[in-house]
């Protein structure tokens, strides 16, 4: 499975607010049209080093994907340290993979 999606870290801005931005990788169009959730398009991400993180370990009163690469667990799965997160705020209101198909970014928002 190659990555579909380019993703780039945005620096904090001067709220201390940062954002994930995935851009569709060029060719990648057809994968993507296969995709049915956001999840689906960072596979490859989430095979390597970033992982999804349950909203409610972290007392996120969100349903929208949440996802990490600064996360510890324990030997029973619980969480012992975690950095910064990233959420798709807009799940309810835009489709992350028509946007993708369009050729626009999808933005995650980031924790501080």
């Amino acid at each position: 499975m190659r990555s579909l999606v380019t993703l780039v870290e945005t620096a904090p801005d001067v709220h201390g607010d940062n954002q994930l931005i995935l851009r569709p990788r060029p060719g990648a169009g057809d994968d993507i049209r296969e995709c049915r959730s956001l999840l689906d398009v960072l596979e490859h991400e989430l095979c390597n080093g970033w992982e999804t993180v349950d909203p409610a370990d972290i007392g996120a009163m969100t349903d929208g994907e949440i996802i990490s690469q600064e996360i510890t667990r324990d030997d029973d799965g619980e969480i012992t340290a975690l950095g910064r997160v990233y959420w798709f705020a807009d799940y309810q209101v835009v489709d992350p993979i028509a946007t993708l198909l369009d050729g626009s970014p999808v933005r995650l928002h980031g924790s501080k």
